[in-house]
């Protein structure tokens, strides 16, 4: 008696585990991630506009620190977030799906950090970013655990 055909579409390349609780967590990590550092970015970012007198926009020169700060911040720390879900998804054997995973964690921890990071500041004021930064870290460390015990 043959065996019968695997009713997953995939076949053979079907992944014999389950590793979506690992995917989730390590998504949230770098979301959470995303968060704390750009909290930290915003935050210092505040500090030198504050300091350089700048009271309008037509003011600010782009070669001032506080854009370099704001321009090169996100860019690390939104590959510090895609960076930290892509490790965290070591287990996960196919590279096209830990990297699209990745991307989600990256674009995502930038949309829901830019929306943190805005509404704590306006609604709440500047010492609001550090509080933010505390928490994403404490949540980003929760997740982080999460991911490392579902793999």
């Amino acid at each position: 008696m043959s065996e019968l055909p695997s009713p997953n579409p995939l076949g053979d390349a079907a992944a014999e585990t389950d590793q979506v609780g690992l995917a989730m967590n390590a998504v949230a990590a770098g979301w959470a991630l995303a968060c704390a550092l750009l909290g930290i970015v915003t935050f210092v970012a505040a500090r030198l506009a504050a300091s350089s007198g700048a009271g309008a926009l037509s003011d600010v020169q782009p070669d001032d620190p506080q854009v370099n700060v704001m321009i090169y911040g996100l860019m690390v720390s939104l590959f510090a977030a895609g960076a930290l879900a892509w490790t965290l998804m070591r287990p996960i054997a196919s590279s096209y799906r830990r990297f699209g995973l990745s991307m989600v964690s990256l674009l995502g921890g930038f949309l829901i950090a830019a929306i943190a990071t805005f509404l704590a500041r306006q609604l709440l004021g500047e010492p609001a970013l550090g509080g933010l930064v505390i928490a994403a870290l404490a949540v980003t460390a929760l997740f982080v655990r999460r991911a490392r015990a579902s793999a």
